[in-house]
C-alpha cells in the first residue's frame, strides 16, 4: 500500500550551532522511498540537564513531527524527533531523482538521486563561542531506495546507506547521493523475449532447412 503523503511534514530550517555543541553527538537521517516519499529524524545525545534546550533546538531543526522520544543510553539522553512519510518535494534545498524505464529503457537499472544543501544557523552564538566549529559534526544520513553508487561529498557507504561527517564551520555544505536499484520485472520481460527468439530460431531452423530441395546426386 501506498504510504500517505503529508504536507510540509519534511521541511526543517537551518539547523542551530546550538544543537551541535551542546551534545555529544547530534544527526539527520533521511530515507528516501523509490516513489519520492520519505521519512526524516533528527536526534541528539546529550547530558540530562540538556534535555529541555536540545528539544527545543531539534523542534527548531524539524517543526512537524509524528514522534518525540527521550530515552536513557549508557548515562545520557538520547533525544529524536521522527516524521510520517511525506513528499521529499517538500523538502526545502532539495532534490529528488529518479531514472527508470522511460529515461534509459534498455539499462537494467533504476537510478536514483538525492541532494540537498545543508545549512547551519549560528543564532546567539558570540565569536568566543565559534571558536573550534571547525572540530563539530552533523551525522547526516541517508537511505537510499538502491545500492549507493556515489556520494559528494566524501561519506562511508554500505549497501543503501551514506553517512556523512559534515562540518559546521563550511555553510551551506551540499550532499548529493547517487543509487542504483536492478528492475527485475524489466529483466524478466527481456529473458522472455530472449527466451522466446531462441526457442523460435532452434524449432523452426530445423523445419526451414528440410524444406530446403536437396541437390541431385551426380553418378
Amino acid at each position: 500500500m501506498k504510504p500517505r503523503l503529508h504536507g510540509n511534514i519534511l521541511m526543517y530550517a537551518a539547523i542551530p550551532f546550538l544543537l551541535m555543541t551542546g551534545s555529544q553527538e547530534a544527526g539527520i537521517i533521511t530515507h528516501v522511498s523509490p516513489d519520492g516519499s520519505g521519512e526524516r529524524l533528527v536526534y541528539a545525545r546529550t547530558a540530562a540537564d540538556r534535555v529541555p534546550e536540545t528539544q527545543k533546538y531539534i523542534q527548531t531543526t524539524l517543526p512537524v513531527a509524528a514522534i518525540e522520544r527521550v530515552k536513557d543510553e549508557s548515562g545520557q539522553k538520547l533525544v529524536w524527533r521522527d516524521t510520517q512519510a511525506a513528499n521529499l518535494a517538500n523538502v526545502a534545498e532539495a532534490e529528488f531523482g529518479v531514472m527508470n524505464v522511460i529515461q534509459k529503457p534498455f539499462s537494467f537499472f533504476t537510478t536514483y538521486s538525492w541532494k540537498e544543501k545543508v545549512s547551519f544557523d549560528p543564532g546567539s552564538v558570540t565569536d568566543a563561542e565559534k571558536v573550534g566549529l571547525d572540530k563539530v559534526k552533523l551525522d547526516y544520513i541517508v537511505q537510499m531506495p538502491g545500492k549507493v553508487t556515489n556520494v559528494t561529498p566524501a561519506g562511508e557507504t554500505t549497501g543503501n546507506q551514506a553517512e556523512f561527517k559534515l562540518d559546521v564551520s563550511e555553510d551551506p555544505v551540499e550532499v548529493t547521493v547517487e543509487a542504483q536499484s536492478l528492475r527485475w520485472p524489466w529483466i524478466l520481460v527481456w529473458a522472455w523475449i530472449i527466451g522466446y527468439i531462441v526457442y523460435r530460431i532452434t524449432h523452426i531452423a530445423p523445419k526451414m532447412a528440410s524444406r530446403v530441395p536437396k541437390q541431385p546426386r551426380r553418378i
